[in-house]
């Protein structure tokens, strides 16, 4: 198991009918920092597994030196229902926090920066000003003001009075409730001069959907903090300015390409007669492998593996149209290997022991069970297995003739779609 975390790879490749594919989606998350200058060239980039859960999550630091300039990232802590507020600063920026709700959508917090948008259930809030968004939000002369091409119900929180804005730019204040179609927003913390944090939320009060990664980032003699969101909406990364350093953190599964590719010509699936629940599914896919010179059909389905260079594909879910599938990849070479040595010393020394003549295994005669050591080990295996099976009938269910009979006039329907009583069933 150690030798599969660390050496093997396992991810999920989707292919949809008609179409070629040779990306695959790791199943493992990998924390990636990378170092950029101005022109994006990578100046230095590190990447690891790192597996992030509730209860354990592995360390990471890295040390890099760019351009004579030390750098050092240590993960310092896991939050695992965050979300973003504001906090007051001087020398801030213009920063807007919104509880949004939609319908059965529930409610969401979320934070604008100037220039930044966000698409709520299909709906553009932006803070910017820009007529193409559905919601925009601007800044004038220090007062923010909302603006949408759509009617703007405005809800006062102290009076309850509610006033309907056609096309009108209004100001954006705090303890109102707007509503555009179906969408409320509520503004949370309004700041020409703040900052975004990341804090952790008690899952009694309000489960955000989201995580967060903090990290300490040291730079030269100065120190900084980076919170990486993580959820719906979030971008699973984030991003610092060191002069011309761009330092990128982020935390995302990989697409690993293969030196072949599959094609997926047809993707059938069978249901049972009279239901909607699949009996069966299977993909027919063609292998091309140029430089084998390979260009074979082959069908994967349960227990019906696609083979090819140490890779792996299983038959693992498909799409809701039917026209794709999702395959299972794997490759543990390592780990096959060591596995089949296993076995291979294992029936080596059964083997040797059966021929060796000094071996426990010839040395023990029908004398050795007639000495004190003998009776001692035949009398322990007398009562472990005795005491197996007084467990297993304690354990037994006993289901009454009368219930039995009953049970067995039950009407099932089997694979053919015949209807016919339990009984008849299990003596087809």
């Amino acid at each position: 198991a150690g030798i599969t975390r660390y050496f093997g790879f396992e991810g999920t490749m989707h292919i949809r009918e008609n179409n070629t594919q040779n990306l695959i989606v790791s199943l493992d998350k990998y924390l990636e920092f990378n170092v950029y200058n101005t022109e994006g060239k990578v100046l230095y980039s590190d990447l690891k597994k790192l597996s992030i859960t509730n209860v354990k999550s592995d360390r990471y630091k890295k040390n890099a030196k760019v351009d004579d300039i030390n750098y050092s990232l240590i993960l310092k802590d896991f939050l695992p229902n965050a979300t973003e507020t504001i906090v007051i600063v001087e020398n801030g920026e213009p920063i807007i926090s919104l509880l949004a709700s939609k319908g059965m959508m529930g409610r969401q917090t979320f934070v604008l920066r100037k220039g930044e948008i966000k698409i709520i259930d299909g709906i553009s809030v932006g803070f910017v000003e820009d007529e193409s968004v559905d919601v925009a939000i601007t800044l004038q002369n220090d007062t923010f003001k909302i603006q949408s091409e759509y009617d703007i119900s405005e809800l006062s929180m102290m009076s309850q009075n509610t006033i309907v804005h056609n096309e009108a730019e209004i100001p954006f204040e705090e303890k109102k409730i707007y509503k555009i179609k179906d969408l409320s927003l509520v503004p949370q913390v309004i700041s020409n001069s703040g900052m975004a944090k990341v804090v952790n939320v008690d899952f009694k009060e309000q489960q955000t959907n989201k995580s967060a990664l903090i990290f300490e980032l040291k730079y030269g003699n100065k120190i900084t903090e980076l919170s990486l969101l993580r959820g719906i909406g979030t971008q699973n990364k984030v991003d610092f300015m060191n002069g011309d350093h761009f330092v990128e953190v982020s935390y995302n599964s990989i697409e690993k390409a293969l030196p072949f590719s599959l094609r997926l010509e047809d993707f059938i699936l069978e249901r049972y007669p009279g239901s909607s629940s699949p009996s069966s599914y299977k993909s027919n896919v063609v292998l091309r492998d140029k430089k084998e010179n390979v260009n074979k059909p082959y069908s994967i389905y349960m227990n019906h593996i696609l083979k090819h260079k140490g890779w792996r594909f299983y038959q693992s879910s498909y799409d809701r149209d039917e026209k794709g599938t999702i395959l299972s990849v794997s490759k543990d070479f390592a780990g096959m290997i060591v596995t089949y040595a296993g076995y291979f010393l294992l029936f080596l020394f059964i083997i040797l022991s059966m021929i060796n003549r000094n071996s426990a295994f010839r040395k023990v005669t029908t004398n050795f069970f007639k000495s004190s050591s003998g009776k001692g080990l035949v009398l322990l295996a007398l009562l472990l297995s005795s005491a197996v099976t007084v467990n297993a009938q304690h354990q037994k269910l006993v289901v009454e003739k009368s219930q039995a009979d009953k049970f067995g006039k039950i009407l099932v329907q089997n694979q053919k779609g015949r209807t016919e009583p339990l009984y008849t069933l299990s003596n087809d």
